[in-house]
C-alpha cells in the first residue's frame, strides 16, 4: 500500500478495536500526506542539505511543513489554538524586545528564523479529521524511515572494512555550498581504528543514535501485538545505537523509558539496564563499546563534548545574564550565544540559548509553547517524554527546523480532543473514535 493511500480499515490482530473514522470525518488529502512525509524524510535523509540564508541554513523540512499547513488549510482541516496563538504572540513580543534592546549585537536572521520556526505551533489539525488514524499512519511513516535508517548505518559500519574512502562518512563536499546544511559537525569521528556509524545521512554520529532511540521508543511503547518482525526491528534500531557509539542516544532512551511513571518505571529501567549490560559483555570486546563506556568520565573535562552539552551550557547562562538590567528578563539578544568567547568548549541546547538570547521571558514563552501543543493529543508517554528531552536539553534546537518540523508532526500538530461522558466513551471505545492510547476502564474500577 502507498504511503499516499489513507490507512486501512481492515481489523489488526493485537491493535484493539478498529478506529473508524466518526461521521463526518475528513482524511488528509494526497498532498497533505506528501508534504508531511516530505518532513520526516528531510529531517532524517536530507538532513545534510539546507538552503543558505545569511549565516545560517533552513532545512527543507521547514519548507515541507509549511506546504503541509498550506495544504491542510486548503482542505478546511487547519485550525487556529488559541491558547497556543497567544503564547506565540507573547513570544514574538518578548523576542521583538530582546532584538529592540540589544541591537547592535543581535542578529536580525536569528530573530526571522525563531519567528518563522515556531509560528506553525499555533496551527493544529481541525477535529474534523481522522485524528486518530491520521496519527498512527504518521507514526508508521516514521517507523519505516527510521528503519531505512538503521539498516543503512549498519551496512555502512560495516563496508569500512571493505570501502577506505572518506565519502563514506562524510559526503558532503559532494552538495553544492548553496543547498549546503551549516557547518560545524562532527560526521566522521574515529573510535580505535573505526568510524562511528553516523546513518550515512546524518550530520553526527550523535543525530543517528537519537533517531534510533526514537525508533526503539516507538517500537515498544504503541500497543500492537509482539511479533518476530517487531522483535526484528527493535534488534535493528538497537544495533544501530550501538554503532553509533555516542551517549545521546542512551540518554534519551532512558529518559523515554521513565515514562510514564508508576509502579513499572523501576521495571522498564532495570529491564533495560540489564539488557545493555548483556550486550556489553557479548559484543563489548568485538565492537570496542569500552569507548562509549568510557564517555562516563567526559563530564569531568571542559574540552570534552559532555561537558560541552551538559555543563557548559548551564556556567555559560551564570556568567552572562548579569550586564545590563533587561538581560536577565529579554536576554543578550537574538543569535547572541554563538559569539561568546570561551575557555571552554561549549554548546547552545535549547533550554540554554533560548534564556542566554531571550532571557526568562523568551524560555517561558517558547518553551511554553511547544510544551503545551505537544502534550494535547494522548500520544505514547514515552515518545513525547523522549523528544521534547531531546528538543530541550541534548541539541542546539532552537532554530534547527529538522528537530522542530519533527516534533511538530508527531506531537504538536495534533489537537486536544474533547473529554467524553462515560457513556459516551463506551461508545467511542467499541467504534474506535478515542483518541490513540485512551482506553475506557473495566467497569467497576477508576480512571
Amino acid at each position: 500500500m502507498s504511503l499516499l493511500q489513507p490507512p486501512e480499515r481492515d481489523h489488526q490482530p493485537g491493535r484493539g478495536p478498529v478506529r473508524a473514522a466518526p461521521a463526518g470525518a475528513l482524511p488528509f488529502t494526497a498532498p497533505t500526506r506528501a508534504a508531511l512525509i516530505g518532513v520526516i524524510v528531510c529531517s532524517a535523509i536530507l538532513s545534510r542539505f539546507g538552503v543558505s540564508i545569511g549565516e545560517y541554513s533552513v532545512s527543507f523540512s521547514l519548507f515541507c511543513q509549511y506546504a503541509a499547513l498550506a495544504s491542510l488549510a486548503a482542505s478546511g482541516q487547519l485550525r487556529t489554538d488559541v491558547p497556543r496563538a497567544v503564547l506565540y504572540a507573547g513570544l514574538l513580543l518578548v523576542a521583538m524586545l530582546s532584538w529592540l534592546f540589544n541591537m547592535l549585537i543581535s542578529s536580525p536572521t536569528s530573530l526571522l528564523l525563531l519567528m518563522t520556526i515556531y509560528l506553525p505551533f499555533a496551527f493544529s489539525v481541525s477535529v474534523r479529521s481522522d485524528v486518530g488514524e491520521q496519527w498512527r499512519w504518521m507514526i508508521g511513516v516514521f517507523r519505516s524511515v527510521a528503519l531505512f535508517c538503521a539498516v543503512t548505518g549498519i551496512i555502512q559500519f560495516c563496508a569500512q572494512f571493505v570501502i577506505h574512502e572518506p565519502w563514506l562518512f562524510d559526503w558532503t563536499e559532494f552538495i553544492p555550498k548553496p543547498l549546503r546544511a551549516m557547518a560545524g559537525y562532527n560526521t566522521a569521528i574515529p573510535v580505535g581504528a573505526l568510524f562511528k556509524s553516523n546513518g550515512f545521512f546524518f550530520r553526527e554520529p550523535s543525530g543517528f543514535s537519537q533517531f534510533m532511540a526514537f525508533g526503539l521508543i516507538c517500537e515498544m511503547s504503541l500497543k500492537e501485538r509482539w511479533s518476530t518482525a517487531k522483535f526484528v526491528r527493535m534488534g535493528l534500531f538497537g544495533f544501530g545505537l550501538l554503532l553509533s557509539y555516542s551517549g545521546t542516544g542512551i540518554l534519551t532512551l532512558l529518559i523515554g523509558m521513565l515514562f510514564p511513571l508508576g509502579r513499572k518505571t523501576l521495571l522498564r529501567v532495570a529491564a533495560l539496564a540489564v539488557a545493555g549490560v548483556l550486550v556489553v559483555t557479548v559484543l563489548g570486546e568485538a565492537l570496542n563499546l569500552s569507548f562509549t563506556v568510557g564517555r562516563i568520565y567526559e563530564f569531568s573535562s571542559d574540552r570534552s563534548s559532555g561537558y560541552s552539552r551538559f555543563v557548559a551550557p548551564v556556567r555559560l547562562i551564570l556568567e552572562n545574564l548579569s550586564g545590563d538590567p533587561w538581560t536577565p528578563f529579554l536576554g543578550n539578544g537574538p543569535g547572541t550565544i554563538t559569539r561568546v568567547q570561551t575557555g571552554y568548549l561549549k554548546f547552545d541546547p535549547t533550554y540554554a540559548k533560548s534564556i542566554f538570547e531571550y532571557g526568562l521571558a523568551g524560555f517561558f514563552f517558547v518553551i511554553g509553547l511547544v510544551l503545551y501543543a505537544c502534550n494535547q493529543f494522548r500520544s505514547p508517554a514515552e515518545l513525547r517524554a523522549a523528544l521534547l528531552a531531546s528538543y530541550l536539553i541534548m541539541g542546539g534546537h532552537l532554530l534547527a527546523p529538522d528537530e522542530t518540523s519533527l516534533i511538530y508532526v508527531l506531537l504538536g500538530l495534533w489537537p486536544h480532543l474533547p473529554a467524553l461522558a462515560p457513556s459516551s466513551r463506551q461508545h467511542a471505545q467499541e467504534s474506535g473514535h478515542l483518541p490513540y492510547g485512551e482506553r475506557v476502564a473495566p467497569h467497576g474500577s477508576s480512571g
